[in-house]
């Protein structure tokens, strides 16, 4: 990647064009577009007020090659159909600014629509002239181009280089020996956890991908529906900010889950972990805005439909060295096309993160996710747990504490002591704040994530007159989508993944369904 930067004066240049910093992001339609140059600009050079140019290079038409063949940017579901578009060259160049459009809605959690203005341009010709002449006619200050940029996603953590998994494959389904080889036979050097699920190993495939194998104990009909679930749910779901599925092993009562492996543990062992450095406040605040983030995406963005994780907590909140949490253990989730989710007879949890709708009549919504973050953002202000018997009489159960303390904005009591003076007052009384909304026992009167994102950011402070149902829009990975279209594109898929995970031949069923019709995963997330 190069970047070349010029001072100019502020002013008006080429029509549209008015901003602080002109940037324009030169990227070839010769080849699939990597988002690295767009991603680096975003969050390296412009400021609100600026403005991008997306420069899309068309190389000159050559003998037995189609001028505009070209294919989904990286990193998007459909983008290893590899599809080249027909038809009027109109056509074509509306197909390519479809994908560039798409492109930039993935991008929302990058940049701020409202504040940094991107403006795609199509153009045929040599690159070096096309590149210098539109920087030329808009001034540009910089000139961001991809030919030097690495394969690739960046690493998942900037201190291990862990390679990142790559987004809009399915979910592999992996041999118990590729397992075995790739864990060191399981090896209890390799261990990292073990539940009431089974345990977790980790591992590194062929390829240098590292991996955490969950191995699920001894297949039961409950323990089946789990699995099940949570292969569906991750391979519909994929985002930075949740934990994905890299593939699953089923071999006779064997059942296996292969996840990328988040190098840095779990949100509770660095808040109650023994021996344990404080988490420093710049670190809480980035867990629970990426932590919000994964939830937004899972109950509004999902291109199937509202997902309900039902295991909101610390310990399911997964954290790289550089404290970008990712939200994991989706073996009790639940999702539905248009969010409906209706009642469940057997309440499943953790005592203390509970909604009370929930913990008295099972009645799931996205809600009850809502409550559990509002319970995770109390732990993080104060550094204590959901549910603490060693505590003295009255502050055993954290939210029944905090709550008047919430309502008086008792800040200096709430604060987590570890953290002495070293926070900022601002952020702590935003999280504060969306805490105490997300906790109400009224689930109609709890905001949506996109709301607690807004307040977390600090660009909104709300009461119970601005909360409202969501409108379920779709499609963080590849544009969004309306309730309408999303029915009907989605209602086939819908129907297979409830076979999948219920009756018994679900196993019978998932295995034809990646045998025989792997690429229909792709239209699943």
């Amino acid at each position: 990647m190069s970047a070349n930067q010029q001072q100019h004066k502020r002013g008006k240049t080429a029509k549209g064009f008015d901003a602080t910093e002109k940037v324009v992001v030169a990227v070839k339609a010769s080849k699939e577009i990597p988002r690295t140059a767009l991603v680096w600009a975003l969050t390296h050079v412009v400021q609100p007020g600026d403005c991008i140019m997306l420069l899309v290079v068309v190389s000159p038409h050559s003998p037995g090659r189609k001028l505009w063949g070209f294919p989904r940017f990286a990193g998007d579901c459909a983008s290893s159909h590899r599809k080249s578009h027909s038809g009027t060259a109109l056509e074509q160049k509306s197909d390519i600014s479809n994908s560039c459009s798409q492109m930039m809605l993935q991008l929302h959690d990058v940049y701020d629509s409202d504040k940094i203005s991107v403006k795609i341009k199509i153009v045929a010709g040599s690159p070096c002239g096309v590149v210098a002449a539109e920087s030329s006619r808009v001034q540009a200050n910089w000139v961001v181009l991809d030919k030097n940029a690495p394969p690739g996603p960046p690493p998942l953590c900037s201190i291990c280089q862990h390679k990142a998994p790559v987004f809009g494959k399915p979910p592999r389904w992996f041999s118990y020996s590729e397992l075995e080889l790739a864990t060191g036979g399981f090896s209890q050097a390799n261990f990292l956890a073990e539940g009431g699920f089974g345990s977790v190993h980790r591992g590194v495939l062929p390829d240098g991908q590292a991996i955490a194998v969950k191995q699920h104990k001894l297949a039961s009909s409950q323990g089946d529906q789990e699995f099940c679930s949570e292969v569906e749910v991750l391979s519909c779901a994929q985002h930075r900010n949740v934990v994905m599925l890299i593939g699953f092993c089923v071999e006779d009562r064997r059942r296996l889950l292969v996840y990328e492996y988040i190098c840095n543990g779990s949100l509770d062992t660095h808040l109650y972990g023994r021996n344990r450095e404080p988490l420093e406040w710049s670190a809480r605040q980035k867990i629970a805005v990426g932590a919000a983030r994964g939830l937004r995406y899972l109950h509004e963005e999902c291109r199937v439909g509202c997902i309900v994780h039902r295991d909101m907590r610390p310990n399911n909140i997964l954290i790289t060295h550089d404290f970008e949490p990712l939200v994991g253990d989706f073996g009790l989730a639940r999702w539905q096309p248009d969010g409906d989710l209706g009642v469940e007879t057997r309440v499943i949890g953790t005592f203390g993160y509970l909604a009370p709708e929930y913990a008295q009549s099972g009645q799931i919504t996205e809600k009850a996710d809502v409550y559990s973050f509002g319970v995770v953002l109390l732990e993080l202000v104060t550094g204590r747990k959901a549910v603490d018997i060693n505590r003295q009489k009255g502050q055993q159960c954290l939210t029944e504490w905090a709550r008047p303390l919430l309502e008086e904005d008792a800040i200096v009591e709430l604060i987590d002591p570890c953290l002495g003076n070293c926070y900022s007052e601002h952020e702590v009384s935003c999280m504060l704040h969306a805490a105490s909304l997300c906790i109400r026992r009224d689930p109609h009167s709890r905001p949506r994530m996109s709301q607690v994102l807004r307040i977390l950011d600090g660009d909104v402070v709300m009461d119970s007159g601005y909360i409202s149902t969501p409108a379920y829009a779709n499609g963080n990975r590849s544009g969004w989508m309306w309730p309408d279209r999303q029915q009907q594109q989605h209602s086939i898929p819908v129907k297979q993944a409830s076979q999948v995970s219920t009756g018994s031949k679900s196993y019978e069923a998932l295995r034809t369904a990646w045998e025989r019709e792997r690429e229909s995963i792709l239209r699943r997330c």
